[in-house]
Order: structure tokens, then C-alpha cells, then sequence
């Protein structure tokens, strides 16, 4: 609870519930289900993961429940930062090595 002060009361307890959800802990790769200096995640509608991973300079996008991602694929990327996916689809990517932005339609 949070007193009317604004500090966390006495009582308060935090849930140390913590899953890794992709990726192996320990281990870079720019393979399907691995992560290699993942920097900015976006969780759309349908509860896929969509991930900017810079190391690899892909967009990885995992399923709702899979630990294995497609490819974003079309795209030249220089270490991804940052991913926006709108309503109807559309990614905004932060191409930070390119200084761009970009406006992918699915």
C-alpha cells in the first residue's frame, strides 16, 4: 500500500515472480530463440513480442507462448533501439546506427 504521503507502507511486500520469457540467460546469438543485446520490446494486441535486437540488427517477433522468433524481414537495420507497432500493424523502428527512423507496413 502507499500511505497518503506518498511512502510505501511497512506492510507492503513485493511478488518475486520473475520468468524469463525469451532467450538464454548467458548466451548471445543472432539465432531464433536467442537475444544478442536486445534494447526496446513492444507488446501488440495479440500478445506477440516484438523485439529490437540490436546485436543482431533484426526485429525478432515471438508469438503469444513461443520462445522461438520470426524475422522482420525487408528491412537493412543497424542496430535497432527502439519498435512501436501500431493498432493496424505498422512498426516505427529506431535505426540507431543509420540515424533513421522507419515505418514498416506488415
Amino acid at each position: 500500500c502507499i500511505a497518503q504521503n506518498g511512502t510505501v507502507c511497512t506492510t507492503a511486500s513485493w511478488n518475486n515472480t520473475i520468468r524469463n520469457v525469451v532467450g538464454i540467460v548467458g548466451s548471445a546469438s543472432s539465432a531464433a530463440n536467442y537475444l544478442y543485446y536486445p534494447y526496446d520490446v513492444f507488446i501488440d494486441r495479440s500478445q506477440s513480442l516484438f523485439v529490437a535486437d540490436c546485436g543482431s540488427n533484426r526485429i525478432k517477433k515471438f508469438l503469444n507462448g513461443s520462445t522461438t522468433s520470426t524475422t522482420i524481414s525487408g528491412l537493412t537495420l543497424s542496430c535497432p533501439s527502439g519498435i512501436f507497432v501500431t493498432r493496424d500493424g505498422a512498426l516505427y523502428i529506431i535505426d540507431l546506427s543509420n540515424y533513421r527512423i522507419l515505418r514498416w507496413n506488415n
